[in-house]
């Protein structure tokens, strides 16, 4: 499965959306936010428009390759 939904900083597919309040969101206007779970790089939605689309499980497979090799 190819998806360009995941952290710029160190490619995991697996981060958590960061909480606006109603004073951020409709007063601030501040953007939508997530934070990685892996490197806690935070990172708007302009920052994925960014990304090439990857192949998730050649993702998953080289991580687990590098966690068995260290």
């Amino acid at each position: 499965m190819k998806s360009n939904y995941y952290c710029p900083k160190c490619k995991s597919f697996s981060y958590d959306r960061i909480h606006r309040g109603i004073f951020q969101k409709y007063i601030l206007g501040v953007q939508q936010r997530y934070e990685c779970r892996g490197c806690s790089a935070v990172f708007t939605n302009k920052d994925i428009a960014k990304n090439t689309s990857l192949d998730f499980d050649d993702v998953e497979n080289s991580m687990l390759n590098s966690n068995q090799q260290g």
